[in-house]
């Protein structure tokens, strides 16, 4: 089956459930604002890719060698880029004001599916013990794809009409070590969305709906989860990560790559600002920054109209030779088949640290919801439901295992 005939298989479903919300009347004023009736559905309180941009700033998607980027501006100025890459990773992340310079951490050895922006799925419940460091027993998938670089397949990418909003449908399924693929499976179907905001931030939605997963090919359930967002900057730009900044935009609590910088402390976020800033540790006030913005709320699970707490988000952090990476993680319990975790990050960076910087970062910090699980057949409101039932839809199809995702564009 062809890209574009998987493409008209998902507009088919998609056009199904838009008919089937208009024959039963999607809720909209007749549904009550008391949040206990369990016939409300999940209303996003405030879809942070909607925010528009500040009236100094703007910003473009456009394609390159076949390559798709977005790409912002201040008072017409080109300030930062970013290419996205396999399966909707954030491949490339440049400073247009310092030639280009890239800002994230260098390959291990020349892969694309490493040190790029993505989220990596890791389970504790579903493992195979083999001759492998035991951190490489449990069940791993990676948003780009494997170790032995096989891509994740891609199916479509959408850019929207302001041309700051791009959508990619994708499905991680391969084990990151090759040695785990005939012991264990798992689809991981997922849109990422990519939003320019306000002063030049942005917004990544990450959907991902857990398809079943076996063990030696038997069902499992995903009951002991580590969802990590992999954010690695590079160590030659980006060398240090302050967990607080005042409000000129100074670091008043900052850790240096091959100095004190702590490994995978496993933070509590409720307890942070809600961010983690990724500085140049020599000169943080005059150089680029880059704050990782996670929101200060931990995960909950939507039954009926209420958002229950469970599970754990923390912050973690890393370095290497090339790079330092900052690594917000969820840890989720009780995952079934067919739940869909539904979560943002935000990127702010900006040419230096300010009064400005500041406020934009800690009003992010506010504004970011809980990362949130919805159980299969939740009763959400109809652009999530096109979004689930898409990627239901592409769901066990060949898609495109590639790197250059613009042949990929269907508006």
């Amino acid at each position: 089956m062809t890209n574009k005939a998987h493409y008209l298989k998902s507009m088919l479903i998609t056009l199904l459930v838009s008919g089937l919300a208009a024959c039963t009347g999607e809720p909209a004023s007749d549904v009550t604002d008391d949040p206990t009736l369990s016939n409300q559905p999940f209303k996003d309180p405030a879809p942070l890719e909607n925010i528009i941009l500040s009236p100094e700033w703007d910003c473009s998607s456009f394609t390159y060698q076949d390559d798709v980027w977005i790409r912002t501006f201040y008072q017409g100025n080109e300030q930062f880029d970013f290419r996205i890459g396999p399966g909707g990773v954030i491949a490339e992340l440049r400073n247009a004001q310092d030639n280009y310079a890239a800002l994230l951490s260098p390959s291990y050895k020349g892969e694309p599916t490493d040190r790029v922006i993505q989220w990596t799925w890791w389970s504790n419940h579903i493992v195979n013990v083999l001759d492998l460091p035991d951190y490489e027993w449990r069940f791993n998938v990676t948003q780009a794809g494997t170790f032995d670089s096989i891509i994740t397949p891609t199916f479509k990418v959408s850019t929207h009409e302001q041309g700051c909003m791009v959508d990619v449908y994708a499905e991680p399924q391969d084990q990151w070590k090759s040695e785990q693929a005939q012991a264990m499976t798992g689809r991981l179907s997922a849109r990422t969305r990519y939003a320019i905001a306000a002063d030049g931030a942005i917004v990544i939605r990450r959907t991902i709906l857990a398809n079943a997963a076996t063990l030696h090919g038997q069902p499992i359930n995903y009951d002991d989860e580590y969802i990590e967002a992999w954010t690695p900057f590079a160590r030659d730009k980006l060398d240090a990560v302050a967990f607080e900044i005042d409000d000129s935009g100074s670091p008043t609590h900052w850790y240096q790559a091959g100095n004190n910088l702590p490994s995978y402390p496993f933070i509590d976020v409720t307890t942070t600002p809600g961010y983690a800033v990724a500085i140049n540790g020599q000169d943080a006030k005059n150089k680029a920054a880059v704050a990782l913005i996670f929101g200060k709320q931990a995960p909950c699970y939507y039954t009926d109209a209420l958002c229950k707490p469970q599970g754990k988000y923390a912050l973690n952090l890393m370095e290497w030779d090339t790079g330092v990476g900052i690594l917000p993680g969820l840890t989720l319990t009780d995952l079934r088949a067919g739940d869909v975790l539904d979560h943002y990050i935000v990127l702010q960076p900006a040419q230096q640290m300010n009064a400005t910087f500041y406020q934009n970062v800690t009003d992010w910090a506010e504004k970011i919801p809980a990362p949130r699980v919805f159980r299969a057949g939740a009763d959400v409101e109809l652009p999530l439901q096109i979004t689930i039932a898409q990627l239901q839809a592409f769901s066990g199809l060949p898609g495109s295992r590639t790197v250059h995702l613009a042949p990929l564009i269907y508006d």
